[in-house]
């Protein structure tokens, strides 16, 4: 592995056939090795803004985006990212859920609903999708609509059905 640079180091090398040669594995939607910025902190956020400048009609990396914005607890901007996402292709189920769960944080019942409904219309075997929506329907008191999601998640995942029906009680 003499000729490989040292930065490469631990990357798991794939083979590619035409060429016989070993080449670095490059993680699925384009995701950058992560890197330290000026702080000395990891900062992943800023290696996706500079991916996004290269592609900025990339879906995959403003997904991703908006879920280490989630995670961070800065649901407006994931919001945003997650709607930029869904405009170039609005078949992206984890997007439309990710929007869901950063709409719920922010108590936007309603919209949560909606994303949650998509994400498990586009992704019907969803467990995930299927009791965040039953707990928005709990919190706007719409008892109906949860009996309904019970029912739905009842057909495949016995278990989240009965974590739905504990909070929900």
């Amino acid at each position: 592995l003499g000729g490989i640079d040292q930065r490469l180091r631990g990357v798991k090398p794939i083979r590619n056939d035409h060429t016989k040669k070993l080449i670095p594995y490059r993680r699925p939607y384009g995701y950058p090795r992560r890197r330290t910025d000026t702080t000395g902190k990891k900062s992943v956020v800023f290696d996706f803004e500079q991916v996004l400048q290269q592609k900025p009609e990339d879906a995959g990396t403003l997904f991703n985006l908006g879920f280490i914005l989630q995670k961070q607890g800065k649901h407006p901007e994931a919001i945003k990212r997650f709607e930029s996402a869904l405009k170039i292709s609005n078949t992206l189920d984890r997007a439309w859920f990710g929007l869901g769960m950063s709409l719920a944080s922010l108590e936007r019942r309603e919209a949560a609903i909606r994303a949650f409904e998509r994400a498990a219309k586009l992704q019907p075997l969803n467990p995930h999708a299927l009791y965040e929506l039953g707990i928005q329907h709990h919190a706007l008191q719409q008892r109906d609509k949860v009996e309904e999601t019970v029912r739905r998640l009842r057909e495949f995942d016995p278990k989240a059905t009965e974590q739905l029906i504990q909070a929900t009680r």
